[in-house]
């Protein structure tokens, strides 16, 4: 299945990611964007304001706030660091949810 988006940055085109997955998360992930929408679906069920329980974790990827700053809410900041804590989509031992 191929599945086109447009976003700030243009076209992007990933295979295999499910609808609904948001933009922000194909675009910065490309080619691992796959396996990046089902983590952060497991996470945060796709919602960029997500809190766990106990307020340590935070946004799509559910960044622990032992990160600083860049345990956000913002949905940029969240995603760009998920991407390169987890090797740009190719390791992600930080994370309880794998692809």
């Amino acid at each position: 299945m191929v599945w086109s988006v447009t976003g700030a940055s243009g076209e992007a085109q990933a295979q295999g990611v499910e609808d609904g997955c948001p933009a922000l998360i194909v675009e910065t992930f490309g080619e691992t964007a796959p396996q990046a929408c089902r983590v952060a679906f497991c996470e945060s069920t796709w919602r960029s304001w997500a809190i766990s329980p106990d307020g340590a974790n935070v946004g799509y990827f559910q960044i622990n706030r032992i990160h600083g700053w860049v345990a956000s809410t913002d949905p940029e900041v969240n995603v760009a660091f998920a991407y390169q804590l987890s090797k740009g989509g190719y390791d992600w031992s930080h994370w309880s949810c794998k692809p």
